[in-house]
């Protein structure tokens, strides 16, 4: 079943805009629409992340698709946006894997 959005009542609530707007005054590659995609795919893991506590990264690639991540598909997006800037790493309440290591977890913050 879909999740209601933007209900105050839900611990998720409406803070989706508050993450991208964090995630967007990091040093993200991209504008416009292409921007726009690769942040909501990023909201998109985060928030997954939240709610399992901790995934591996084929678990939070499924999660997205080629046509929405404002790349040519999900392992460039991955490669470009998520290894390469660093995006998830900077997020205080997500811990990236150590060299080599492939899982993500959420910390909270």
């Amino acid at each position: 079943g879909a999740e209601p959005r933007g209900d105050p009542g839900e611990a998720t609530g409406d803070d989706g805009d508050e993450l991208e707007a964090r995630i967007r005054e990091l040093d993200v590659p991209g504008s416009g629409t292409k921007l726009d995609r690769r942040l909501a795919a990023t909201v998109t893991v985060v928030r997954h992340l939240e709610g399992v506590g901790e995934a591996d990264t084929e678990e939070l690639k499924e999660l997205l698709d080629d046509d929405s991540v404002g790349y040519a598909d999900v392992g460039s997006y991955w490669a470009n946006f998520v290894r390469g800037a660093d995006v998830l790493k900077e997020l205080p309440e997500v811990e990236t894997p150590s060299k080599g290591g492939k899982t993500y977890f959420y910390t909270g913050r």
